[in-house]
């Protein structure tokens, strides 16, 4: 997470200085990318020790196993150990460690009148547009000649897709070669006679069933455009590791099956990317 340039973070630990605001908050997603590690560590030493609360036909199956278990957790130690002796690493830590002798008054959130007010105004604004938005798309009653021109219009936007639009159903095809999946989109509507999106997979490997159940509890459902942005971002689900603790493959184990759109400000302008996540554990 953590991209801090040379030309940001001081290479000598010992020569602080003031920090600028990029500075600050490449400091806090290091900060960020140290506690996820940490807090990954504590799942190390169960790993280890799993073998010997289990049944075995053989001593030589426990021991097998447990070297395994062993070789895995030295190395994820090592690796925290690099990763904290790292020399930027080392830098935002002596500069919060020096921040910490500055005097300051420590003061809770409720103690300032107006602390809370712009954030929740923000949220209710948030909510109401969100609101209002799945209100409009819930009252379309999608034409087939809608579901294809957005159809047109994504695999235009997406040449290297492989798309197919049904016209006797009005059911959209998707395959993800990289992702080894195959998603039917149709339309149905539900028993409160709004117009929803069933989706199916052909596979029916496990992770198969989690990719489904995400699916099916994103928000805006009634929204074609979106539920395809979502499926295609199943496009690098075997390679692409989870956004929040770094790993492709959770101890469960689990590819990281979750998704969910997240809006940006990069520079002035918002940029919406799609976060990756282990259901039920990371997130």
């Amino acid at each position: 997470m953590a991209n801090i340039s040379d030309a940001q973070a001081p290479q000598n630990p010992g020569n602080q200085g003031e920090w600028n605001e990029a500075q600050l908050v490449d400091a806090l997603d290091r900060l960020q990318d140290m506690h996820i590690k940490m807090r990954s560590l504590r799942f190390t030493f169960q790993t280890l020790l799993r073998p010997l609360s289990q049944e075995y036909e053989s001593p030589e199956g426990l021991f097998d196993e447990f070297v395994q278990g062993a070789i895995g957790a030295v190395g994820e130690i090592k690796n925290f150990t690099t990763f904290m002796r790292d020399d930027k690493n080392k830098a935002v830590l002596a500069k919060a460690k020096e921040a910490r002798k500055d005097e300051f008054i420590i003061w809770k959130v409720n103690e300032h009148p107006d602390w809370l007010e712009p954030k929740q105004l923000h949220d209710d604004k948030e909510e109401e547009s969100n609101n209002q938005k799945e209100e409009a798309i819930q009252a379309v009653e999608h034409t087939k000649d809608d579901l294809k021109r957005v159809y047109e219009e994504f695999a235009k936007e997406h040449p290297d897709l492989k798309l197919s639009f049904i016209d006797k159903t009005k059911a959209i095809l998707l395959h993800l070669p990289k992702g080894m999946m195959h998603f039917r989109v149709e339309p149905q509507k539900d028993t409160s006679k709004l117009q929803r999106f069933r989706v199916t997979c052909k596979e029916s490997a496990k992770r198969t069933g989690e990719v489904l159940n995400c699916i099916e509890n994103r928000p805006f459902p009634n929204d074609l455009r979106y539920l395809l942005e979502m499926l295609v971002s199943y496009s690098d689900i075997m390679t692409r590791p989870c956004d929040l603790c770094g790993k492709l493959v959770s101890r469960k184990p689990q590819h990281p099956t979750g998704r969910r759109k997240v809006v940006r400000n990069i520079d002035g302008q918002d940029v919406a990317s799609w976060e990756t996540y282990h259901m039920g554990q990371c997130w």
